[in-house]
């Protein structure tokens, strides 16, 4: 490969595969993500989730899953999965756990659970972070505390204050929906 070649390839999408038995959440989520710039897989059922799994695995990075779903439910589901892969990222969704609690979801593997309703940007910006570091906050941080506001440059923009070991504060800003943060204080 050349060099112009090689600086034609681009990095693979992200992939995330969703499973809820609801057709509108299936397609509002489809419709952002893809905004985000994820592939993105469909399934109205845990079998469905399971045999585009079987398929796609090469390219799924994630997985979102609904708690109950008639058939195999999210959990289930998930048990399935991990007998194919046993480190596969899973986060949960749903409008009412039933008998499962977050923290038994949270037990079973889940990076996260998403109560119905959901903030769309949220559920990208999660499924972002588990897809390219494995982990829903990919920061090895003592603490993360939202700050409202930051003046730099003369503009007061949203950001998150990072706490490290020893009281080292860095400051990470919003750049841009779905573009994440990026560090103006603190060391560097």
């Amino acid at each position: 490969m050349t060099t112009s070649e090689a600086l034609l390839v681009r990095p693979r999408p992200h992939g995330v595969l969703i499973a809820d038995d609801e057709a509108d959440v299936r397609d509002v989520l489809h419709d952002r993500l893809r905004q985000e710039g994820f592939s993105v897989w469909l399934a109205a059922d845990g079998q469905e989730a399971l045999d585009l799994y079987r398929n796609h695995c090469e390219t799924i990075d994630v997985v979102l899953l609904d708690v109950r779903m008639p058939g195999l439910n999210g959990p289930q589901t998930l048990a399935a999965l991990r007998e194919l892969t046993p480190q596969i990222r899973c986060c949960f969704m749903s409008g009412s756990f039933g008998s499962y609690t977050e923290e038994r979801l949270r037990d079973l593997g889940a990076a996260t659970v998403f109560a119905k309703p959901f903030r769309l940007d949220e559920v990208a910006h999660v499924l972002g972070n588990l897809a390219r570091h494995g982990d829903v906050n990919p920061w090895p941080l003592a603490a993360v505390q939202r700050s409202t506001t930051k003046e730099t440059d003369h503009e007061r923009t949203p950001c998150f204050q990072i706490v490290r070991g020893h009281g080292t504060r860095d400051h990470w800003h919003r750049i841009g929906l779905g573009q994440g943060y990026r560090r103006t204080g603190g060391p560097h």
